[in-house]
């Protein structure tokens, strides 16, 4: 797969043997250089969705693409519940599978963190009214304090005046 994405489609990908080795060379070439992860779910490190949940976890910014051996309706639906962009089955019927799901899956994980910014920025905005109402209520009610210490005051002075003249 790694000849065949890289000598034939251009692709820049390097291939490890473990869920450790993966996750090391995420840490080092850094998240912006990733475009997409295809996770093998038979690591020797992980069992099954193990490194999946580890991979979203640490980078869930990075599309991944579920590679297995397992043609399970649940499996896949799992993966993708979880938040994988792709569930593909070896052997592949055509690589063209694996090639249009690259493209895909990149363009669905950046709908996807769009989305996560918006509500990030939601919140935030969310957050940030929530204070100012907070923050008239006070004035408001402190308003209100004052002025029935005034109407307060004003009774008693005219009570005053009525009874002492």
């Amino acid at each position: 797969l790694e000849q065949i994405l890289t000598k034939h489609q251009g692709f820049d990908c390097e291939s490890v043997s473990t869920l450790g080795l993966a996750l090391a060379r995420c840490k080092i070439n850094g998240i912006n250089r990733i475009d997409v992860i295809i996770l093998d779910l038979g690591l020797s490190d992980s069992l099954g969705f193990e490194g999946l949940e580890k991979l979203l976890d640490e980078y869930p910014i990075i599309p991944i693409i579920i590679l297995t051996g397992h043609d399970n309706e649940s499996d896949s639906i799992r993966a993708l519940q979880m938040g994988a962009q792709a569930y593909i089955t070896k052997p592949f019927k055509n690589i063209d599978e694996i090639l249009n799901a690259i493209p895909t899956a990149i363009a669905r994980q950046g709908n996807v963190n769009r989305i996560r910014t918006e509500i990030e920025m939601l919140r935030n905005e969310t957050s940030r009214k929530i204070n100012n109402v907070e923050e008239v209520q006070v004035r408001q009610t402190t308003k209100t304090k004052w002025t029935t210490v005034a109407i307060i005051a004003t009774i008693v002075y005219e009570l005053v005046k009525v009874l002492f003249g």
